[in-house]
């Protein structure tokens, strides 16, 4: 057992009682605490460490794009239009479709596509590829969002636009112009997908996070994993506050 304390001291054994430390010490001394109610782990030669603590994570956003479906690792153009076509493919005309989260420096081509290059994937479904800071959009997502040339940009986001002043379809830090053309029931969805992600964390070690720009439907997703008993990590969740 790493303790981690001032002495960086090695331990055999610890207790724990109603969540709190009971004894850091030998092995004889944990067995003299054991009782008919004590639930025993034997690591097994395993290191044992304190939880991590991640001071800087977007759960919720991750959340949001694993209740959309299953993440892809989606690594050239070609394939962003192949998995727009498969996903196309399977939902009505005119309903919309997200991608999972990409990065322009994670693709082949180092850049993110092209409105025409969306068109050409799945030019009857407004598409949306989610770049986290910047989303990339084609003509049916434009229209149907009724984003043209006189669209103003939200606080501290922009709409590209060519030289003739039309969109691109490049959106860069637009907040929540697009959240209402989501799928319905995003305070349920994001429940257990967030619960989810919080048991992946646990595997890895993190026991306790603190949530970077919340909304307040993301808040209370936080507040009802708690009050519910569903809460698998200790969290610090900080509000985004929109101001002019």
């Amino acid at each position: 057992v790493l303790t981690v304390d001032a002495d960086f001291r090695m331990a055999e054994a610890l207790a724990i009682r109603d969540g709190l430390f009971v004894l850091v010490g030998t092995n004889d001394q944990a067995r003299s605490l054991v009782g008919k109610m004590t639930r025993v782990v034997d690591a097994a030669g395993k290191t044992v460490v304190p939880g991590l603590i991640d001071s800087h994570v977007h759960a919720l956003g991750v959340a949001e794009s694993e209740a959309r479906g299953a993440f892809r690792d989606l690594r050239t153009i070609a394939e962003i239009q192949a998995w727009l076509r498969e996903k196309a493919s399977g939902v009505p005309d005119g309903q919309w479709v997200w991608s999972p989260r990409v990065f322009p420096t994670r693709l082949a081509e180092r850049r993110l596509p092209t409105r025409a290059e969306l068109d050409q994937a799945a030019p009857r479904h407004p598409v949306v590829v989610d770049a986290a800071y910047a989303l990339v959009v084609n003509t049916a997502a434009l229209q149907a969002a009724g984003i043209g040339p006189d669209t103003p940009a939200p606080p501290g986001g922009a709409i590209v636009k060519d030289a003739e002043g039309r969109p691109t379809g490049l959106l860069r830090n637009v907040g929540g112009l697009l959240d209402r053309y989501q799928s319905p029931g995003r305070p349920e969805r994001l429940l257990a997908a967030l619960e989810d992600v919080h048991q992946r964390y646990n595997q890895v070690g993190i026991t306790s996070v603190i949530e970077r720009g919340a909304d307040l439907d993301g808040y209370r997703a936080y507040e009802r994993l708690h009050t519910q008993g569903r809460q698998r990590v200790r969290a610090t969740v900080t509000l985004r506050v929109a101001s002019d």
